[in-house]
Parts: C-alpha cells; structure tokens; sequence
C-alpha cells in the first residue's frame, strides 16, 4: 500500500464529498484489521510526482490553471472552485502531485517484484481529469501518469485500464483514446466482460481506477477476479489506485475487503 501524508492536506470542505475525512477512516479501518493485514502488507511512502511526469499526460495550461487556483487559495486563505464539483485549498498542489507519486511508486515497486501488486491511497482521485482540464474533483489523472510512465520510461505497451466508477470515466477515455495499445474498460460489467476484455487485449500490466460505492460486500469477489486475471494474464502486475467513495465507513470497509483480495487472504 502506497500512500503521502500530502494527500490528506488536500482541504475541499466537510461537505464536499472529497473532504479530508476519506483517508483517515480508511486507515482506521486497516489498523483494526491489521492483525490479519500484517504480515502480507507493506506500507510505503511515496514520493512526488514531478512536473515533467505530469506533463506527459497533461498540458502546460493545465498544470498552469491548476497551479494559479491553488496559489489564489493559500493567498486568500480558503478553497476555490475549479468548476462546479472540484475545489482547491492552499495545499492542493502539493496533495496532486502526492497522489500521482503514489502511483509512480507503486509500478516501480510492482515492476522491480518488491510487491506483488499494489494499491495506492490516493488523494484527490484522478479518473475525471483529461489532458486538458481537471475536472469531477480530479486535478491529475493519477492512473494515467502511471500509465505513461511505464510506457515512457521501461516500454511498457498493451495497458489494460479497469475503471469501478459508476459514471463513465471520462477524463481517462480522453487521455488514452488516441492510443491503440492503452485498452480501457468502464461501466456496468461484470465477470465474463473482464475477462473477454484480458483474454481479447493481452496487457503486459492491468491498472484499476478503484471507486468503491456504499456498499462494501461486493468488493472482495470483484478484486479476487480482478488479481486472478491480472495473474494470468501478466504475472500479477496490477496497481490499483484509489478514486472514489465518499462514505468513510463503508470507503474503510471496502478498502480492507480489497487489500485481502490483492493479498490473496479470506474476506473480513
């Protein structure tokens, strides 16, 4: 597990649904699962990412715009709104550039077989930001930067991007969608989809966008498949990065469901 004390700094607002509270209740919920966890997890601090690792998915007018409404926020000493769903305090930067380095981390640590897979806590979620904009409280789109980074850096070509979201992961599509070798599957499917969709793509690596919805039962069967693919069909190389869930007792629950999937334990 891959995480940046940073990401927690990233200061929405307690009624904004990506507010500060989402990772501590996740921790909490690994601590007291820990007894089990303990001895088949690994907890790693990341680093940053950089801007360059940025700007191989974003363009300079993005970092810029994001980069402007943070400084604006520190100045007045309160959040500012990027659009109608995602905002931005004073330690926002420093939180986005957290949250993709945890990402970069965990590849390298998956690539190196430090870790047999990994999952990174990250915040603020990446799944609704394009090249171009941030958007649905996304700043970065920290699957992509991993994603590009594997590419870039140690050639890397058939990626297969699952995304849990309930609505459709947009800002990701956008990225990779001129890309015949970054293979992206999204929406309402089920087992016999991911598993045509490994079967039919072949990935070198799979990356899940993990948002996890009020109901936590479900997540241990989905991850369970989901590892058992990736160890098929890519000697287990699968990242997962947190994006959404935005009810902290259930996002803590489901967390702990997933990481003993990845970790090949029984469910809690």
């Amino acid at each position: 597990m891959v995480g940046h004390p940073d990401c927690s700094l990233h200061d929405t607002g307690w009624k904004h649904p990506d507010h500060q509270g989402r990772l501590p209740a996740v921790v909490r919920a690994i601590e007291r699962d820990m007894p089990a966890l303990h001895t088949h997890l690994r907890e790693i601090e990341a680093r940053p990412a950089t801007e360059a690792e940025l700007l191989r998915v974003h363009t300079p007018e993005h970092l810029d715009r994001v980069r402007a409404a943070v400084q604006q926020a520190a100045s007045l000493g309160a959040s500012v709104s990027l659009d109608a769903d995602t905002r931005v305090s004073g330690a926002s930067w420093a939180a986005a550039l957290a949250a993709a380095g945890t990402v970069l981390f965990a590849t390298e640590a998956v690539r190196s077989g430090a870790a047999r897979n990994a999952f990174c806590l990250a915040r603020p979620p990446g799944r609704g930001a394009s090249a171009t904009q941030p958007g649905r409280f996304s700043l970065f789109n920290n699957v992509a930067v991993g994603v590009r980074h594997l590419q870039e850096e140690h050639g890397v070509r058939c990626v297969l991007v699952v995304d849990w979201g309930a609505d459709p992961p947009l800002g990701t599509q956008y990225i990779f969608q001129a890309d015949p070798w970054v293979h992206l599957l999204g929406g309402a499917f089920g087992a016999a989809e991911l598993e045509a969709a490994v079967a039919a793509t072949r990935p070198e690596w799979i990356f899940l966008a993990a948002e996890f919805g009020d109901d936590p039962e479900p997540v241990y069967a989905r991850t369970r498949l989901l590892r058992e693919c990736a160890e098929a069909a890519c000697q287990g190389r699968l990242v997962s990065v947190l994006e959404g869930g935005y009810a902290a007792a259930a996002l803590g629950k489901a967390v702990v469901q997933h990481l003993r999937a990845l970790a090949a334990l029984p469910p809690a």
